[in-house]
């Protein structure tokens, strides 16, 4: 049978109040003298005695614990290192100021939104991929304090926000195909990304730049295939005038170059290809992916540092960090053909 703290304040001859002081720093007008609280803390150590987390979470209303709510969550293996370095950054936070980390999927509907305020969290590090005011009436519903990873626009008085400078993130891959020659280029977002907020933003800010660079830019360069890129033979059947593809993100990015390997296509011979995140993992593809790096371990930690704050001041203003990018190049661009390369 568990040890109690009533067990200890009996074998120590104290009083229970003395024990909580000295055990667990409670009660701020009981006076215990050090020689107590050490002989205290002796007996307690000779019991095996181990604190009641549970109650103690119950008698503070606070349960050190973090949850991260992904709204669409795959498993942590495979190529998807997105999830690993963010999850990295948040760990490095939560941990030293002893909070825990609960990851959840998709939570959003009458009943997960009970299960995310019944009391088991303190605050959340929400990961979006819905529309913002969605997310809005969601956090006041659950009326926790919740910093938003990758939302764009300003904090408010629910929520706080990280993001990442996707304009220029996206900018900077125009600025690098274009100035190797490339004149028209696709971009790879699938079809059920197509709401995708962040997604949207990095897909509009690349074409922005593109025609502000002089680039032709047509419907038909949105390419909205699935997820594994079928549809990639067909279009490169039809010979496109495209030299170079952008993926969205970092799995889409790898999801082209293995299309292009199976199909014999010699990248970036023949098609230039990059992407966003530029994880470790950019390094190991073959050929290894040119990519804007988004600082995900730094993300993580700074919406972890952000929240916990929140969860200690309610009172604080919210606000909103906005990350930049930089430029990975690796061996996935080059000019292009010289057949198909148009002169500046």
């Amino acid at each position: 049978m568990a040890v109690t703290l009533k067990d200890v304040a009996k074998a120590a001859g104290v009083s229970p109040m003395a024990v909580s002081k000295a055990l667990h720093g409670a009660g701020s007008n009981v006076r215990v003298s050090p020689d107590t609280i050490e002989h205290i803390r002796r007996v307690a150590q000779q019991l095996n005695y181990r604190p009641n987390v549970l109650a103690r979470s119950l008698r503070l209303r606070q349960t050190h614990c973090i949850g991260v709510v992904f709204e669409n969550f795959p498993e942590l293996i495979g190529d998807i290192a997105y999830y690993n370095e963010l999850l990295t950054g948040i760990m490095r936070a939560a941990f030293p100021k002893r909070f825990s980390v609960t990851l959840c999927n998709q939570l959003i509907g009458e009943f997960s939104e009970n299960a995310l305020a019944d009391g088991r969290f303190d605050g959340l590090i929400w990961c979006r991929d819905t529309p913002g005011d969605e997310l809005e009436s969601t956090a006041k519903r659950i009326g926790l304090p919740i910093v938003v990873l990758h939302e764009t626009r300003e904090a408010t008085g629910t929520s706080a926000h990280v993001g990442w400078d996707n304009a220029n993130a996206s900018a900077a891959l125009a600025d690098h195909l274009f100035a190797l020659g490339h004149r028209r280029a696709g971009f790879f977002l699938p079809h059920r990304s197509g709401n995708n907020p962040e997604a949207r933003e990095r897909m509009d800010g690349f074409f922005r730049r593109w025609k502000l660079l002089g680039g032709e830019v047509r419907d038909t360069d949105w390419l909205a295939w699935p997820d594994n890129a079928e549809g990639f033979a067909e279009w490169w059947d039809a010979r496109p005038d495209q030299t170079a593809l952008v993926g969205w993100n970092e799995l889409c990015a790898i999801e082209l170059l293995r299309t292009a390997e199976r199909h014999r296509v010699s990248v970036p011979a023949q098609l230039s290809i990059v992407g966003f995140d530029s994880t470790p993992k950019c390094n190991t593809t073959l050929p290894p992916l040119t990519a804007v790096r988004q600082p995900l371990v730094d993300m993580g930690q700074a919406a972890t540092n952000l929240l916990i704050q929140r969860i200690t001041d309610p009172e604080s203003a919210p606000v909103r960090l906005v990350f930049p990018g930089t430029l990975d190049v690796r061996a996935s661009t080059a000019r292009p053909p010289l057949d198909e390369e148009i002169s500046s």
